[in-house]
Parts: structure tokens; C-alpha cells; sequence
């Protein structure tokens, strides 16, 4: 009788096993399914990426984490606007030139733009800064300084790859639209005439007995505490601000606004000191 009972409890724990193992597979089994279901349902953009094609890309691109971002920066930025260049290029006949679209794509493109700034003299007014407004008013700067309005820095891209120079007037094309930019049209956009002395690097016409190391030291703060180099924080405040205005939007650059180079001290020495400059 023992027996017959151990025998049948042990056919009763099979017969659970059996279910259990069962239950386990059908249990895997419908996991996969519902996952295959909801992969088949879900964006590309959300899915997760192959780890074999992760671990391909990641061996093939640069050790340098910071020119891998730049790379793909370049690299997506070229595939966004490709679609787009034919339309940006385009000619009389609807289509860009290839020679135009190559250059903006390895030269132009990846220059950058820099963000315009604008003043306005009536401000420099109420702050008190009369010197500073009178000498702009003087170059007729007032309307060019206060310029304001959209700017699209890929389109501008595309003007300067088209861009020629025919004689005292400048032409380009952008999206099949031409642009011809005659003395009269920068006067009117611009407020800006075609007259004055024409500033270059040595450019030192008019300027009696000129001497950029005096000059810059008779506009210090403390001409006792002369700083290393020409630098703009060392200046009283009418060249100081003048300064800026020079480095910021009459000449701009895209770095070092702190320093001034020769051409900017000409220059600041030109609005002082009241001569008209072209």
C-alpha cells in the first residue's frame, strides 16, 4: 500500500512539471509575439538600433568624440540642405550650376555668420553719449546702424557664392531671383553714399603726423597704466564705445572684439576726428 501511494505521488509531481515546463514555453512564446507586433507598430525614429550596426559605426568613426560631432554636424547639415540647393542655386532656367553648388558645399557652407548687431543714435542720446552720436550722424551712419529685420544665414551663404563685382556695382542670384546692387540701391537700403576716403590697411590720408601708439594712448583711461597691446576695456568711454561699434558692426569679425587692429584705430581716428570716410 506505501508503495502504491509514493508511486502516484510521484506521477502527480510529473504531471505538475509537465505543466509548469508548458506554461514557461507558452509564456516565451507570447512574449516574442507581442513584442513582434509592437515593433511592426512602432515609428522608426523610436526603435531601438541594431547593437551590431552601434558597434560597426563606433569602430569605423573618429576617437575624438568632439570631431565625430562636428562630422556628423557637417554631414547632416549637407544631407538637409542638398535637397534644396538646385531651388537656391537656380538660374534663368530653373537649375543651380554645379561648379556654384560644389563651392558653397566645400567652402562657403561651413563659414559662419555673424549675428548682426544694431544702435541706435537716440539711445546714445538719452544716455548722454553725445559725442559718440554726433560723430556717427556725421558718416551718416544713423540709418545703417539701425538696420534690423529677418536674416537667413543660408541664403546669405548663397548670395556671397554667386556674388561678381561689374564695375561699381555688385551682383548675385538667389533662388533665380537677381540682385543688382548699384550705388543708388546700397544709398537708399543703406543710407550709406559712395564719397569720403577710402579706408585700407596703412591708409593714413588726411591724418596729420598720425601715429597709432600716441593716438591710442591719448584716449586711455589712465594714460599713467598703459595696457599690453591696443586693448578696448583700457579706453575712456567716448572711444571706448566707439570702439565697439567699430569691431561689432561697421567692421565685424567673428572673434577677439577685445583687441583693436590697425585699420580699426584708422578708422576710430577718422570718425573723431570728423573726416568723411567711404
Amino acid at each position: 500500500m506505501g508503495r502504491k501511494v509514493k508511486s502516484f505521488a510521484c506521477i502527480v509531481w510529473l504531471c505538475l512539471l509537465c505543466v509548469v515546463a508548458f506554461a514557461y514555453k507558452c509564456c516565451v512564446a507570447l512574449r516574442h509575439f507581442c513584442i513582434s507586433i509592437l515593433h511592426s507598430h512602432t515609428p522608426e525614429k523610436y526603435k531601438a538600433p541594431n547593437p551590431l550596426l552601434c558597434k560597426s559605426s563606433s569602430m569605423a568613426s573618429p576617437s575624438n568624440p568632439r570631431k565625430r560631432t562636428k562630422e556628423a554636424a557637417s554631414v547632416g547639415r549637407h544631407i538637409d540642405t542638398r535637397g534644396h540647393l538646385e531651388g537656391w542655386f537656380a538660374n534663368v532656367r530653373g537649375k543651380g550650376t554645379e561648379a556654384s553648388i560644389n563651392t558653397y558645399l566645400t567652402t562657403v557652407s561651413r563659414k559662419v555668420i555673424n549675428t548682426p548687431k544694431h544702435v541706435s543714435l537716440d539711445w546714445l542720446k538719452s544716455e548722454e553719449l553725445l559725442d559718440v552720436a554726433a560723430s556717427l550722424e556725421f558718416q551718416g551712419l544713423e540709418k545703417f546702424l539701425g538696420l534690423i529685420g529677418n536674416i537667413y544665414p543660408d541664403l546669405t551663404k548663397v548670395f556671397f557664392t554667386n556674388l561678381k563685382v561689374k564695375g561699381d556695382r555688385f551682383e548675385s542670384r538667389v533662388k533665380g531671383v537677381i540682385m543688382d546692387i548699384t550705388p543708388k540701391v546700397w544709398e537708399t537700403v543703406t543710407g550709406l553714399k559712395c564719397e569720403g576716403l577710402k579706408l585700407g590697411k596703412g591708409t593714413i590720408e588726411g591724418l596729420e603726423e598720425y601715429n597709432k601708439i600716441t593716438f591710442y594712448k591719448s584716449y586711455l583711461r589712465n594714460p599713467q597704466v598703459a595696457g599690453k597691446g591696443f586693448q578696448v576695456g583700457s579706453l575712456a568711454v567716448y572711444p571706448r564705445i566707439l570702439a565697439f561699434i567699430i569691431v561689432w558692426i561697421l567692421t565685424p569679425r567673428g572673434h577677439n572684439h577685445v583687441v583693436l587692429h590697425e585699420e580699426d584705430l584708422i578708422l576710430m581716428n577718422y570718425i573723431m576726428n570728423q573726416i568723411k570716410v567711404n
